[in-house]
């Protein structure tokens, strides 16, 4: 009886500290994230590529982004979208399937890979749909 006991509080204990374990990896996607939509936010484009699976295709990406949006009204309006698109990040699930993760908000699915204990963006967040 006392075996059965133990088993079962143990098992208990594990059930509950199996959620915990995920809650840190998922910040990690989250914050990985959020840093490069900050970047994008604050017009740091190189710096964000730091944060893509891909970097040569991010740094080609955000060139035309920044010929795209050259005018002062339109980098503010995608800095305000973009801080619309880190708010829904931070609510957002987060889903992780061995090395690659998802982000999924309102309006997307960020999609990343976790390459050498990194999380990196492996397609471009777009703004917020509902800031438009």
């Amino acid at each position: 009886m006392k075996r059965k006991l133990v088993f079962l509080i143990s098992a208990s204990v594990i059930v509950l500290a199996l959620p915990g374990c995920s809650t840190g990896e998922q910040d990690q996607v989250r914050q990985a994230a959020i840093r490069y939509s900050q970047d994008i936010q604050q017009g740091q484009y190189d710096k964000a590529c730091q944060y893509a699976a891909d970097s040569a295709k991010c740094k080609r990406q955000m060139k035309l982004m920044d010929l795209l949006f050259a005018g002062k009204e339109v980098k503010q309006k995608l800095a305000e979208q973009m801080g619309k698109t880190i708010d829904e990040i931070e609510q957002a699930q987060v889903v992780i399937r061995g090395n690659q993760a998802t982000i999924k908000t309102k309006a997307q699915a960020i999609r990343l890979i976790n390459k050498d204990n990194q999380w990196l963006i492996m397609d471009n967040p777009k703004a917020s749909s509902s800031a438009r």
